[in-house]
């Protein structure tokens, strides 16, 4: 992958896994037409850079919300070795790699797809 796919590729994550932080500041600052525009270009299989230009959507930054300190549940689990990661659902170049919500157990969710991402099994 290129830099720049690279670069497009973050942008892509970063918009799934920020998404309802972007819905809450784009319909506070009266944006929400154009994310919605993108979201509905992603999903139906766009490139994030394609569709930013084509709505206008400014760089989202480097920085993100506080997510918080993550939890060890190594002593509370019986934890069975499975390889493998969770990824888009929609099988784009999206650097999103989701994990197991630490207190529900549910699978990880893609914002852009609104469904639960995909597991991929690893090679041992």
């Amino acid at each position: 992958m290129t830099e720049h796919a690279d670069s497009q590729a973050a942008q892509t994550a970063r918009l799934c896994r920020e998404l309802p932080e972007f819905e809450a500041a784009a319909d506070l600052d009266d944006w929400r037409d154009v994310l919605d525009a993108v979201v509905a270009d992603l999903r139906a299989g766009g490139s994030f850079a394609d569709a930013q230009a084509r709505h206008g959507l400014p760089p989202l930054g480097a920085s993100g919300p506080d997510r918080g300190a993550p939890v060890d549940l190594t002593p509370l689990i019986d934890r069975v070795p499975v390889k493998g990661e969770y990824r888009c659902p929609l099988a784009r170049a999206c650097t999103n790699r989701g994990s197991v919500h630490p207190q529900s157990g549910a699978e990880p969710r893609c914002a852009l797809a609104g469904r639960p991402m995909r597991f991929a099994l690893k090679d041992a």
